[in-house]
């Protein structure tokens, strides 16, 4: 896998007192304050459909942070706590190994892959949304399992063969409700999720195209040096003199070049009084 760019990447962003800071558990915190947020909206009377998911929102009435705001929308319960739970373990460790630019990729794309599938699905006539993170921490549990296929959980069971189970419970429970955008969105996140760790074991470096990385790149400002003023820099005008008079002697010299060099003469000891 490619190194990245600094050694520091793989280390937490800071540290509280001595408990290291990720950006994983920057999400945990964001996660949980959306939670309460969604909660006093709801108390409110007002419905979080601003902030969902809704790709008809999205497209016809430029809603431009639903992308940013629908996995903050999530209700108080059992699962929640246990979500953040794994989120936190199975994120920190592959944030650990991949590095936090890399992560931040992943996260990023991870994010985006439920908008864009069912703004295809929007395209061809079936509405739908999503909001929450159930599909974004079961993308990075199968990140994990493919980091470490092999490892056991509890001694019983290997990662690899977990996260497959996981994922065949989870779609299963698509199918009594006939929920096939629900399903299409927990197998594409699983999916892209496991060929991003694939593509980076194999050596690919997940970077941007370089026609793109170009438009964003400052291009360099040329500008005219003006020509220096006769004995604006003397030193740099009498080098080339006094290495003539060097090789061919005083007498070499023209007469303009004579009096070049009294003028540089003159004007050092004008510098000098």
């Amino acid at each position: 896998m490619p190194a990245p760019s600094s050694f520091n990447d793989y280390g937490p962003i800071t540290w509280v007192r001595r408990t290291p800071v990720y950006l994983t558990t920057i999400l945990i915190v964001l996660f949980t304050v959306g939670m309460f947020a969604t909660v006093f909206v709801e108390t409110a009377g007002t419905n979080t459909l601003a902030f969902a998911f809704l790709p008809e929102l999205f497209w016809r009435k430029h809603f431009l942070w639903q992308v940013a705001t629908y996995p903050l929308i999530d209700r108080p319960n059992f699962f929640f706590l246990f979500n953040l739970f794994c989120f936190y373990w199975f994120g920190t460790d592959v944030e650990r190994y991949l590095g936090r630019s890399r992560f931040t990729k992943l996260l990023c794309i991870l994010v985006l892959t439920p908008p864009v599938l069912l703004s295809g699905w929007w395209l061809a006539g079936v509405p739908g949304g999503c909001e929450g993170t159930d599909d974004l921490t079961i993308g990075f549990f199968v990140a994990f399992a493919t980091l470490y296929p092999n490892l056991e959980f509890r001694g019983w069971i290997t990662m690899k063969w977990l996260a497959f189970a996981g994922i065949v419970l989870s779609s299963m429970n698509y199918l009594p409700k006939h929920d096939w955008l629900g399903m299409s969105t927990l197998l594409a996140t699983c999916l892209v999720a496991f060929g991003y760790i694939r593509l980076l074991q194999q050596g690919i470096a997940m970077e941007l195209p370089a026609v793109v990385t170009k438009l964003f790149m400052r291009r360099p400002k040329f500008k005219v040096v003006p020509k220096p003023a006769p004995g604006g820099d003397v030193h740099d005008s009498i080098d080339p003199l006094l290495d003539k008079i060097s090789k061919h002697g005083l007498s070499s010299l023209t007469s303009r070049e004579r009096e070049q060099l009294q003028r540089a003469r003159e004007n050092l000891l004008k510098k000098q009084n």
